[in-house]
C-alpha cells in the first residue's frame, strides 16, 4: 500500500504542498517572534542606564522599560540613542514588525493546506502496482511462466473458498449454503464479489433483503467478501490445503532457468499472497490479482497488465490455468496455455489450449519450452 501511495502523483503533490506550507508558517512565525514589536518615539533620543538594564530586556518595548525602570537612579548613565524612523511616528503611535508576516503565514496556511487536502482526495493517477516480493530485475527476453492461483497452484475452490464463503454467510446471519454442485456452477463467473452478485440475482433473490440491488460494490457484498477472505486465509495458514502435483517442481525449474514468474488471479490480493508465502515459500516474483483490473477473466486484462508492467513478449509466455475462463483470458492476451484440470473443471471445453493434463506431475519445463518454440 505504501509503495502505491508514494508512487501516485496527486498524493505526492498533496504531501509536498502540505509539508512546504507547514515549513513556511514555522519560518515566518519564528522570524516574527525574533523581530519583536518595535516601538518608536519622536524624540531624538531616550536615555536609560545600561548598568541598571538587564540584558534580558534588550529589545523590550520602550514603554515597558520606562515603567519598570522609572524609579532606578541614573548614576553617571551612559546613554543609548535610538534613532527615530523616517515615518515620523508620534509617542502614541507604534510600528509592528509582526502583523504582515503573520498575515502572509495565515493565508499561506489556508491555501497550502487546502491544496494539499484537495490533492490527497483526488483519485489515483496511476494503476495499482503488482505486489512484489523480490527486487531482481526482469529479463524481457526470457520466457515467462504465469500461473493462475485457485485450482492451479492449489485446489482451493471446493475445500477452501467454498467453505470460507459458507462460514461468512453463517456469521452474517444468512440462512443458506453453497453446496459442491452449486459452487461448481458459480465458478463460471470470475471473482468472489461477482459470484455473490450472480447468486443473489439469479439463484436466490429472496435472500437479498437490502433496498439497493446486489452489485459487486454494494457494501454488504464487499463486507461479506472481506470476511470470507479472512476466513480463507485462516484455512490456508492452517496448512490443510496442499499444493497440486507438479506445481512446486515446475516453479523451481523455471526459477533455476531464469524465467520470469508471476501469479495472475481474479482472487483477492491478500489471499493470493498468503498462498504464495505459505505454500510456495514466497518464491513467485510478482502477484497480479483481485481489483487491480476492473474486468475479470475471461477478459485478458490481468494477463495484459502483467505483460505490460514486466515488459514481456506474450509469445514467450506460458500460462498455467485450470478453467475455461482462464484459458480464454490467456489466449485473448496472445499467450499459450497449459490447462491442468481441477475438481470443478474436468468436464470443461479446453479446445483452445496448447496442452491439457490432469495435473503437472509429468509435465515439466521441457514441455513448456517446446510449446513456446512451436508457438513462436
Amino acid at each position: 500500500f505504501f509503495r502505491n501511495f508514494i508512487m501516485d502523483d496527486h498524493k505526492m503533490c498533496g504531501i509536498v504542498a502540505t509539508v512546504a506550507t507547514v515549513g513556511l508558517v514555522v519560518l515566518l512565525m519564528g522570524a516574527t517572534q525574533h523581530n519583536t514589536v518595535a516601538m518608536y518615539t519622536t524624540t531624538t533620543s531616550t536615555s536609560t542606564s545600561v548598568a541598571s538594564m538587564p540584558t534580558a530586556v534588550v529589545g523590550m518595548p520602550s514603554n515597558t522599560m520606562r515603567n519598570r525602570y522609572a524609579q532606578v537612579p541614573a548614576e553617571a548613565p551612559r546613554k543609548v540613542n535610538v534613532a527615530r524612523p523616517a515615518s515620523g511616528l508620534t509617542d502614541t503611535q507604534t510600528s509592528f514588525a509582526g502583523p504582515r508576516p503573520l498575515a502572509v503565514a495565515a493565508w499561506a496556511a489556508v491555501f497550502g493546506i487546502a491544496a494539499g487536502l484537495f490533492s490527497l482526495g483526488m483519485p489515483s493517477s496511476r494503476k495499482p502496482m503488482a505486489l512484489s516480493h523480490h527486487n531482481n530485475a526482469v529479463n524481457p527476453d526470457a520466457p515467462a511462466l504465469l500461473l493462475d492461483c485457485d485450482g492451479t497452484i492449489v485446489d482451493t475452490e471446493r475445500d477452501g473458498h467454498r467453505v470460507a464463503f459458507n462460514q461468512a454467510f453463517k456469521q452474517k446471519g444468512l440462512d443458506f449454503e453453497w453446496d459442491v454442485e452449486l459452487y461448481g456452477e458459480l465458478l463460471t463467473t470470475g471473482g468472489g464479489k461477482e459470484r455473490m452478485t450472480r447468486y443473489f440475482n439469479d439463484y436466490n433473490p429472496a435472500a437479498w433483503k437490502e433496498a439497493v440491488p446486489p452489485s459487486p460494490d454494494h457494501p454488504l457484498i464487499m463486507d461479506l467478501h472481506k470476511l470470507k477472505t479472512k476466513l480463507f486465509m485462516d484455512i490456508i495458514a492452517s496448512g490443510s490445503l496442499p499444493l497440486r502435483p507438479g506445481i512446486k517442481s515446475i516453479v523451481n525449474e523455471a526459477i533455476a532457468a531464469g524465467w520470469t514468474l508471476a501469479v495472475c488471479s481474479t482472487s483477492n490480493e491478500k489471499a493470493v499472497q498468503q498462498v504464495v508465502e505459505k505454500l510456495l515459500d514466497n518464491k513467485i516474483k510478482h502477484i497480479y490479482a483481485g481489483d487491480m483490473v476492473k474486468a475479470k477473466k475471461p477478459d485478458p486484462a490481468i494477463y495484459n497488465m502483467a505483460a505490460q508492467e514486466l515488459s514481456l513478449d506474450p509469445q514467450k509466455c506460458i500460462v498455467l490455468e485450470d478453467s475455461r475462463i482462464g484459458l480464454l483470458a490467456a489466449r485473448a492476451a496472445g499467450m499459450a496455455c497449459i490447462v491442468t484440470k481441477s475438481t470443478y473443471t474436468a468436464e470443461e471445453d479446453f479446445t483452445e489450449a496448447q496442452l491439457v493434463v490432469d495435473d503437472l506431475s509429468n509435465t515439466g519445463l521441457r514441455a513448456a519450452r517446446s510449446i513456446i518454440s512451436a508457438y513462436c
